[in-house]
């Protein structure tokens, strides 16, 4: 009997369907993953960063708000963004 489920498990996960619904899954986490680590954008293509400055020929971008937050909690960071505004102080 295991072996007739195991069977049925085996067919349904290389079934077309099945198989084009991981790619479809590996691909939306591929791209949230590049989106994350490597653009300087948030989730929802937003510039993470406020301030640039540049020190010694070298550019230094800061944000006040943490790069992962609209990956963690994009509510809560999408609802913090609008109640703050968009005024940064920096202080000299």
């Amino acid at each position: 009997m295991s072996t007739v489920s195991s069977m049925k498990h085996t067919k349904i996960l290389d079934s077309v369907e099945y198989v084009d619904k991981c790619k479809k899954y590996e691909a939306d986490y591929t791209q949230r993953l590049i989106a994350k680590y490597f653009s300087k954008k948030d989730l929802y293509g937003g510039n993470i960063f406020d301030e640039k400055m540049t020190i010694d020929n070298e550019t230094i971008m800061s944000s006040r708000w943490p790069c992962t937050l609209s990956f963690a909690d994009p509510v809560k960071s999408f609802e913090e963004q609008s109640n703050t505004g968009s005024t940064s102080t920096s202080e000299a």
